[in-house]
Order: C-alpha cells, then structure tokens, then sequence
C-alpha cells in the first residue's frame, strides 16, 4: 500500500511539474516580459499570504484523520470554521501587505491583485483542509488526483484564453482561480461518501479545533524557512 502510495504520488508530481513547465512558457509567450512580472508579483505574494495564514492546519488535519479516520466530519466542519475566520483576517493582511509590495505597480494591477487576494484565499484554504484529510484517510490516489486537478484545469484555462486571443493578466489570474474552484469541487465530491457513512459526530467542536490549531501551528513553524527562502 505504502510502495503503489510513492509510486502514485511519484508521478502525480512528475505530471504537475510536466505540465507547469508548459503553463509557464504559454504565460511567458503570450503575456510578454512585464505582464508576466505582474502576474508573478500578484501570484506569489497572495498565495505567501494564504500559506503563512494557514496556520499549519493541513498538517494537523492529515494528522487527525490518520489517526482517528471518524473524525473526518468534524474535520469539515472545524475546517469551514476555520476558514471564516481566516478569510477576513488575512484579507485585511493582505491588503497592508499589497499596499507596499506592489505600491510600483499600475492601479489597475493593484485592483487585480485585490480581487484575486478575496477570491483565492477561502478557496485554497477550504481545498488544502479537506486534501490533507484525504491524505491522512490514505486515499492516496484521490489526493493525488486533486493535486494533479490544479494544473489541469489551470492548462485547461489558459488552453481557453489562447483559443479564445484574450491572454491578458485578468484572464490568467481568472484561469488560476478556476482551477481552484475546479480542485474544490473535486475534492469535496471525493470526499463526500466518506463522510456520509462516518460516524455520526458533531460537525464543529471548537476544543478539537483549538488542538489542532496548536499542533498545526508547531509544524507550521518548522516549514517556514524553506518556504520564505
């Protein structure tokens, strides 16, 4: 089980960095030198935004259901919590943040990277929640397929924008938050029928969720530095 794990998630991670590699040299073709600055600029510093504002719940989350697997559906219920909370938070982060890291860039740039800021957040943060439970259940090939979703779904975008000649940075952060929603719904509909025949427990419970929280947090330390490098 745990060998066709590796091998699963072996090439799952071949597959995204394959295609990336043509996601990138279509967004670096038809965006130009400075658009894909922007692109880049709006991209990394929302989604530095999200990842440090996670708090280290998909670890805790992988962590809870590996060890308890009924505890999938307080899991979903602690994550949609989470998130409601998270959102306007790192909302109002990331706007003070946005002020200064592209105070050099266009107006309409800075409005973009807003829109894409609100947008992004609760649908990365809802996916990476419900994923790493998936992982922590040992569904490896659904875990790795919702991975793999992104950058499919995200080609599938930016295969959309070329056909249709509107290759434009909206276009392309519109196509990466598609790709998103896309990766939500999987996982959501994966997750679906485990949930429907788990045990019968509340859907929130704030003690556990501050337990997990405070163990997500100590791992969530830990993978700062390489992230931030």
């Amino acid at each position: 089980m745990a060998t066709k794990g590796a091998f699963i998630t072996l090439g799952t991670q071949i597959g995204i960095q394959s295609i990336g590699l043509i996601t990138g040299i279509l967004v670096a073709r038809f965006l130009g030198p400075a658009g894909r600055g922007e692109l880049a600029a709006v991209v990394v510093w929302v989604s530095m935004i999200a990842y440090l504002g996670n708090l280290g719940l998909p670890a805790a989350n992988a962590y809870a259901a590996a060890r308890d697997p009924g505890r999938i559906r307080t899991l979903m219920g602690n994550g949609v919590i989470a998130v409601l909370v998270q959102w306007p938070l790192l909302v109002v982060v990331g706007l003070l943040a946005l002020q200064y890291a592209l105070g050099a860039y266009t107006e309409q740039t800075q409005q973009l990277a807003i829109v894409y800021l609100c947008l992004y957040l609760p649908l990365n943060l809802l996916t990476l929640y419900a994923n790493a439970a998936q992982q922590g259940l040992g569904q490896y090939s659904a875990f790795n397929a919702v991975r793999l979703c992104v950058p499919v779904s995200y080609l599938l975008g930016i295969s959309i924008l070329v056909w249709a000649d509107c290759f434009t940075v909206a276009g392309v952060l519109a196509a990466n938050l598609f790709s998103n929603l896309a990766t939500l719904v999987l996982v959501l509909g994966l997750l679906l029928p485990r949930i429907r025949t788990a045990v019968k427990r509340p859907w929130i419970d704030l003690t556990a969720l501050k337990r997990d929280i405070r163990y997500g947090f100590s791992a969530h330390i830990g993978m700062l530095q390489p992230f931030t490098g």
